[in-house]
């Protein structure tokens, strides 16, 4: 018999079958891949509360003057003083160059050093009356043995005082060979 010219051609089923070990691979591969990913987003910059902490400082910038390049690091300290009545919270440090990093003491208790690419999750609280220092490192042979000239630095630190959520810190010097 002659078969029909228009009928569709019969389809054959195909079954797949996936052996338990590729089950067990890729569930531990999409377990891995949404792990990391709510990591990731629950890491990066600090979050601050609210509150009722009052950051002071009673200088914002600092010249060094002349720094010798062969000289060794170049430092200075900044102090911000609470004078709120509730906790203040310091986050989300960070400098205007890699040559730079800055490091907080809060009662004696160090933080990491932040740098210009760092992101962290460290949050500093300074109870009300307390003082943290903001210690600040320079090294004038960073960019090579050749880089002499002026600089300008800068030190973001973002805080939970409304008044003044943003402070900045300025550091210049000349860098020369002696």
């Amino acid at each position: 018999m002659k078969e029909n010219c228009c009928a569709e051609p019969e389809k054959k089923s195909k079954t797949f079958k996936i052996s338990p070990t590729a089950l067990i691979i890729g569930a531990l591969t999409i377990l891995t891949l949404v792990g990391g990913f709510v990591l990731a987003t629950n890491s990066g910059p600090a979050k601050l509360g609210g509150g009722d902490g009052q950051a002071y400082t009673d200088h914002t910038s600092f010249e060094w003057g002349e720094i010798n390049i062969n000289g060794g690091n170049a430092t200075h300290e900044f102090a911000i003083e609470n004078r709120g009545t509730g906790e203040l919270e310091l986050a989300n440090i960070l400098t205007s160059c890699a040559c730079t990093s800055a490091q907080i003491t809060i009662e004696g208790v160090v933080s990491p050093y932040f740098g210009m690419h760092s992101t962290s999750s460290w949050v500093g609280k300074v109870a009300p009356g307390k003082t943290a220092t903001v210690s600040v490192i320079f090294d004038p042979l960073f960019h090579g043995p050749t880089a002499t000239g002026p600089i300008e630095r800068l030190i973001s630190i973002k805080t939970n005082d409304p008044k003044n959520e943003n402070m900045e810190f300025k550091l210049t010097g000349n860098v020369i060979k002696k």
